[in-house]
């Protein structure tokens, strides 16, 4: 986790410093595959703002089509069940930054099993069908308050 300057307690707020600072707490393993995932209000209230604080919205922010965002480097993931308030917050994680594919892996137990009847639905002679899975999803990899993993947490700072 990387903690934002002391005053910067909304995206409104949040500097280039802080941004560069969760990307330089990345391990070298991560940076290959690393991807920012926010909010698109997260994106728009900082990216955004800093993007046309330093000079104007370039492509590389603001791609023309549909081709990928990009800030510092890395594709934008949006997110959208990820942090979007629009004021002050204190303590609260507001996005991330890394490699998702070190951090998560999702797996099937024990695998997808598929029935039919054609007895259900005899009035109307059609047939039923159903498929269930089973399936879970560890979240590892995301390192403690002083060992990075492979996904950083950018938080505001606390009251």
């Amino acid at each position: 986790m990387y903690t934002a300057a002391a005053a910067n307690t909304a995206f409104s707020t949040l500097d280039l410093a802080d941004f560069i600072g969760a990307m330089g707490q990345l391990p070298e393993m991560a940076m290959q595959n690393a991807k920012w995932f926010m909010s698109r209000t997260a994106y728009l209230e900082s990216v955004g703002r800093l993007a046309g604080a330093s000079g104007g919205l370039t492509t590389e922010v603001i791609p023309e089509g549909p081709s990928q965002v990009m800030f510092l480097g890395l594709p934008v993931v949006f997110v959208p069940v990820l942090n979007s308030t629009t004021g002050a917050q204190v303590s609260t994680n507001v996005l991330c930054v890394g490699d998702l594919s070190q951090t998560a892996v999702l797996g099937t137990r024990p695998g997808l099993a598929i029935a039919s009847s054609n007895q259900r639905y005899l009035e109307t002679d059609s047939t039923a069908i159903r498929g269930t899975q089973r399936f879970d999803i560890s979240i590892h990899g995301t390192g403690d308050a002083s060992n990075a993993e492979s996904m950083i947490v950018l938080a505001t700072p606390g009251s």
